[in-house]
């Protein structure tokens, strides 16, 4: 068997974080159980523990997930339209090349945990230094940046 690891995350709301997961193709390979719910998408596993009292404005929690093509991801992830809500953060960022060679989105859910998505990017030789998908601060690592890459 492989070793692999799986986060897990703070859920205000378990049925919530259910559904809102669903949408992105994730399901549980058992049903929720004592606070706890487990989520899976192909070789992908989200764990969540309920705990109403977290705040998603200022939970710290997040978590890194490496697929073999964010860029199609994120396209299947915005065609299926994550919400884009004030009341609880959740927000769906664009991808954007990093500076160690990553395609990387990002995908706050309603309870505010940060997940961040990427994939190795082919390397180009025909890029100069400088290309925008170089910049280091290319990629919004802050929660309170807004979708268009800004931050206010």
């Amino acid at each position: 068997m492989d070793e692999y690891a799986v986060p897990v995350l703070p859920s205000r709301d378990l049925d919530e974080t259910r559904e809102f997961y669903a949408r992105l193709g994730f399901e549980p390979p058992v049903p929720a159980f004592d606070g706890y719910l487990i989520l899976r998408r192909g070789t992908v596993e989200l764990h969540f523990r309920y705990a109403p009292e977290t705040d998603p404005f200022t939970t710290a929690s997040s978590c890194y997930l490496q697929v073999r093509d964010a860029d199609a991801l994120h396209r299947t992830w915005a065609a299926v339209g994550v919400p884009t809500e004030e009341a609880t953060g959740s927000r769906l960022l664009p991808p954007v090349g990093t500076p160690y060679r990553m395609r990387e989105f990002a995908l706050v859910d309603r309870s505010g945990n940060l997940l961040r998505i990427g994939s190795p990017r082919p390397d180009d030789s025909s890029k100069k230094p400088g290309h925008a998908d170089d910049r280091a601060d290319s990629f919004p690592f802050d929660r309170d940046t807004v979708e268009g890459g800004e931050t206010p």
